[in-house]
């Protein structure tokens, strides 16, 4: 495939063509770009994900990668903050289930 006006990779992509998956031509448009998790994704689910990102962390720390370590320890504190949230709303919502 030839570009325009040189065809480096600083040449922007013919029309019709997104390489940002935000851009809604791929597979599929609705996907968001926070790495395909629904928002009916459990909170199982994100405990599991948290036990990797725990993992990833320690390997990271004895490996000295200081970065990879303060990336994960946030995305950890996130997925805490997660957990804690849609296990607060299914005691709200099971609460209020009951009260019906």
């Amino acid at each position: 495939m030839t570009r325009p006006h040189g065809g480096g990779p600083w040449s922007p992509p013919p029309p019709g063509i997104s390489s940002c998956p935000v851009g809604g031509r791929g597979p599929d448009p609705d996907r968001h770009v926070g790495g395909g998790a629904s928002i009916g994704t459990s909170a199982s689910q994100h405990r599991a994900q948290r036990t990797a990102t725990l993992q990833i962390i320690t390997a990271a720390e004895a490996a000295g990668h200081a970065r990879v370590t303060e990336m994960n320890k946030q995305v950890a504190a996130n997925l805490d903050r997660i957990i804690t949230a849609l296990e607060t709303d299914g005691r709200d919502q099971e609460a209020s289930a009951s009260a019906s």
